[in-house]
């Protein structure tokens, strides 16, 4: 009993010894994904609210989804978040009228 209990323990101590170089394989680019999400062409406030009112969507939360859209509209530099956020304004209030 003593000594299988030695083994497991001597064996889950490989065992992480093992794991501990997981990562060595991996290269570390050097770059921060947070940067590049920045890097995107759309404004960042925009594509948040565009990511919003498609969760409100998605909740049946329509009215609510709609608000969001428009903020983002106005938050929207580039023609086309301006043309996409406008299409989801457009459906959001066809599903609200579809409901009335």
């Amino acid at each position: 009993m003593k000594s299988s209990l030695l083994t497991l323990i001597a064996l889950a101590l490989l065992a992480s010894a093992g794991l501990a170089g997981c990562s060595a394989g991996v290269q570390y680019t050097g770059g921060n994904q947070d940067a590049e999400i920045a890097g995107a062409p759309y404004h960042e406030h925009a594509m948040q609210n565009l990511l919003l009112g498609r969760r409100y969507m998605a909740q049946g939360r329509y009215e609510l989804a709609r608000e969001r859209f428009l903020i983002g509209l106005a938050a929207a530099q580039n023609p086309e978040m301006k043309r996409i956020l406008a299409q989801e304004v457009q459906g959001c209030d066809m599903m609200v009228q579809s409901q009335r």
